[in-house]
């Protein structure tokens, strides 16, 4: 990711706390839990906060099998929420 300096950073999304978008300014906040030489736990992209969220949920050890888990319960889900409008209708 490019930080709001324009200097290339590569995030650990491991360590990554929230991702927060600040309008007002123009750029995306991302908070760390610890990070090192930056001596800052706050770096600030020049990116949408969607952005850097999917970025770093495909970085993150572990995502895939979580993000599939994901789908199939909401496919269930809305093939429930189906069946029940359509026997109450």
């Amino acid at each position: 990711m490019i930080d709001i300096k324009g200097k290339e950073v590569w995030l650990n999304p491991v360590y990554v706390k929230a991702v927060s978008a600040n309008t007002r300014k123009g750029y995306t906040e991302v908070y760390c839990s610890s990070f090192g030489s930056f001596g800052t736990s706050t770096i600030k992209v020049n990116a949408p906060a969607d952005e850097v969220a999917a970025a770093l949920s495909e970085a993150m050890p572990g995502a895939v099998p979580y993000a599939v888990l994901m789908g199939e319960e909401e496919e269930q889900r809305k093939r429930q929420q189906a069946a029940a409008a359509a026997a109450a209708g």
